[in-house]
């Protein structure tokens, strides 16, 4: 219910064969960090200081190749 949760947390499932640590590492690469909750689970977490922009240039990061 979007209505009810306010949350600036996005976590997000790492498919095989990669895992979450690989993926925050590629993505430190590109300049976008984010941490591992598991293996397989990423943790992303905006602030004020994020716009949408930052938002879009990490959707792209997120497209790969890995």
């Amino acid at each position: 219910d979007l209505d009810w949760v306010r949350t600036n947390i996005v976590a997000a499932k790492v498919l095989p064969p990669l895992s979450a640590g690989e993926v925050v590492e590629a993505l430190k690469e590109r300049g976008i960090l984010c941490g591992a909750l598991s293996a397989d689970s990423l943790r992303f977490v905006t602030h004020h200081q994020i716009d949408d922009a930052g938002i879009e240039r990490t959707l792209e990061a997120l497209e790969g190749p890995f």
